[in-house]
């Protein structure tokens, strides 16, 4: 445990145990080694083929340095914890403007409170993918059942959608 008491304890303890409860993989202190990168992720979870990156942070401080570290591991999710909505609203700025002008690879990054993440977590929200099929990907001429299903699997999660046999996998 690398970090201080409030940093183990109030943040990311309680982030391990709502991972582990779901069944998923959850490696806590887990290196990062790249050409450009070497560190350690607080939290690095995996849960069927999601790779999430949990990082807790006190300050703004290190919020880039966070996002190097989940683009190096090729994470689908980087969830940047704090311990004040503040903070976490500060955090979501910076980490957009980072977005903006960097190349992520389809990294969502998401700035939260310690209740909000474990929300997330309770719900199975963090491990959702979300699909998106624009209109114009629809053909025109399909049947309309069809075209319902696709507009109804573009508000559903994957898990929802592998029943109308839509998904695609990363």
């Amino acid at each position: 445990m690398r970090g201080k008491m409030i940093h183990n304890l109030a943040l990311v303890a309680p982030l391990e145990s709502a991972a582990r409860k779901l069944g998923a993989t959850v490696c806590r202190e887990y290196r990062v080694v790249t050409r450009s990168v070497d560190g350690f992720v607080d939290l690095f979870v995996s849960y069927k083929s999601r790779r999430i990156v949990f990082e807790a942070e006190r300050t703004l401080d290190r919020v880039r340095w966070d996002i190097m570290k989940a683009v190096a591991l090729k994470a689908d999710q980087l969830h940047i914890i704090f311990p004040t909505g503040r903070l976490a609203r500060a955090a979501q700025t910076r980490a957009d403007e980072a977005k903006a002008s960097w190349k992520l690879n389809g990294l969502e990054i998401l700035c939260l409170t310690v209740s909000a993440a474990l929300q997330r977590l309770e719900n199975k929200n963090a491990f959702e993918v979300h699909l998106y099929v624009p209109e114009t990907s629809i053909q025109q001429n399909a049947p309309q059942d069809l075209k319902h299903q696709n507009s109804v699997c573009h508000e559903r999660s994957v898990e929802s959608c592998k029943s109308v046999g839509t998904t695609s996998s990363r």
